[in-house]
């Protein structure tokens, strides 16, 4: 092999392990960030007088706008132990992420069975604790079997995900 064709491959092997290696940089950089983000929407939650839990919007803001990146930090933090309030935050953030509007195309019938799975898995602060328990059991395994395909944390640069949620042929 002549000595410019070993120059080139060493030159191009570098390249594409910089590249590789900023990619996994960015990916870690925004699961960090919305684990972050995660943690201070804890933080927010103060009791106040009657013991009622209040949070301020930045944060569940940023976690909306980061979107599906920080599903698997959010589905990660349902915990039954927390805070039904928290807890349903936590549900909130993670339904409006899944359930997103792609605009008024039609709704496939598979994307509105997702949509009623969604709904129904919801987590309300007026759930008693076995059925927050419940449903954070079936949201996780979702997550698990679905979701982690679904949404995937590696697409860093977008807050969307593919969703089943629109028919992409609405004819």
């Amino acid at each position: 092999m002549s000595r410019g064709a070993r120059a080139w491959i060493l030159w191009t092997s570098a390249l594409l392990g910089l590249v590789a290696l900023a990619w996994m940089g960015a990916v870690v950089y925004v699961d960090v960030q919305a684990g972050r983000e995660i943690a201070e929407l804890q933080r927010t939650y103060r009791t106040s007088s009657g013991g009622r839990f209040e949070r301020r919007a930045s944060p569940f803001a940023l976690i909306l706008l980061r979107g599906c990146p920080a599903l698997p930090r959010l589905v990660g933090a349902l915990d039954p132990a927390d805070d039904a309030s928290y807890t349903a935050t936590l549900s909130t953030l993670i339904h409006s992420i899944v359930t997103q509007s792609h605009g008024e195309r039609t709704v496939s019938p598979e994307a509105a069975n997702f949509r009623m799975r969604m709904i129904d898995l919801h987590i309300d602060v007026a759930d008693p604790p076995e059925e927050r328990e419940r449903k954070i059991r079936e949201l996780r395994r979702w997550w698990t079997e679905e979701g982690a395909a679904r949404h995937p944390a590696w697409r860093f640069w977008t807050s969307g995900c593919p969703s089943p949620i629109v028919d992409p042929d609405p004819n």
